[in-house]
């Protein structure tokens, strides 16, 4: 899953919403485990590519195809899914009088905070702070990447803004507030008025596609995250094709190789994975 698909499925996430705030059969996200999970994978990934970076060196990649652009690319598109979805965790719990979700997913969203702040080190430069494949020039275009990824964030959280308060969220308080309104005014046009709502998101798909260039090094974590936050929605919301339905897919192969993987931790006494954050639910 490459890091424009990110933001496009926090645009999915952000227009599916309401979906899952009026859900009543449980007070467990499906599928906040893969996701908290697959996350810190992620964050380990980031962490040591950064680092390499930070000192100068060239980051590893494994196996997998990368480069310094689609790291930095990575770490910025992904995070208006991260703010987006962590948004949306909190108002259900918060709508449903619950805590367990957003420990959780804030969480992921503290360190994703944290990946960000590498990352803007590095481009601001400076002693220690410069690396390969990180010239002025660069620098610049990142720059102009993260205030868009800001802009796309406070747009995706402006349907959502007008019922709950998710301002902590935004990059700039005062412009969700202002988009909020744009989207909720009185209708004051002609009832065949195109919806604002509908045509942020259109601009959104448009820009999206022109502001990557580079593949994504963790397209492989990407898809779980992907996956698991899309296994929190009914399966009928989402096309009978396409990259939105083959997560959906994917999500539940996950889901019985989780159930195979606790039968044999109950059976053998050995966790396999990394822990929850404590809570009342993962403890």
């Amino acid at each position: 899953m490459q890091s424009g698909e990110l933001v496009e499925l926090a645009a999915v996430v952000a227009r599916q919403g309401p979906a899952l705030l009026s859900a009543r059969d449980g007070f467990r996200v499906v599928g906040i485990e893969e996701y908290w999970a697959a996350s810190k994978c992620r964050f380990d990934r980031w962490g040591r590519s950064l680092g390499r970076l930070r000192r100068g060196e060239s980051p590893i990649f494994d196996d997998r195809p990368g480069t310094v652009h689609g790291l930095i690319e990575e770490i910025l598109g992904g995070e208006v899914l991260t703010r987006v979805w962590t948004a949306l965790v909190s108002a259900f719990d918060r709508e449903h009088s619950l805590q367990d979700n957003e420990i959780v997913v804030r969480s992921v969203y503290i360190g994703h905070l944290e990946m960000r702040q590498r990352v803007l080190q590095i481009l601001v430069g400076g002693p220690g702070n410069t690396g390969p494949g990180v010239d002025a020039v660069a620098a610049v275009a990142f720059n102009r990447l993260r205030r868009r990824a800001e802009l796309w964030t406070d747009m995706l959280l402006a349907p959502l803004a007008a019922t709950h308060a998710v301002g902590e969220f935004a990059f700039e308080p005062a412009r969700l507030r202002q988009l909020t309104a744009d989207m909720h005014a009185p209708a004051a046009v002609p009832n065949d008025a195109p919806d604002p709502a509908a045509l942020y998101q259109a601009s959104l798909h448009t820009a999206v596609g022109l502001a990557f260039s580079d593949p994504a090094p963790n397209a492989d974590l990407n898809a779980r995250i992907g996956g698991a936050i899309l296994g929190a929605f009914p399966m009928e919301q989402f096309d009978s094709c396409g990259v939105l339905r083959s997560l959906w897919m994917m999500r539940l192969a996950h889901t019985a190789d989780d159930t195979q993987r606790l039968l044999d931790e109950l059976y053998q006494n050995e966790p396999l994975t990394p822990r929850l954050p404590k809570s009342r639910r993962f403890g």
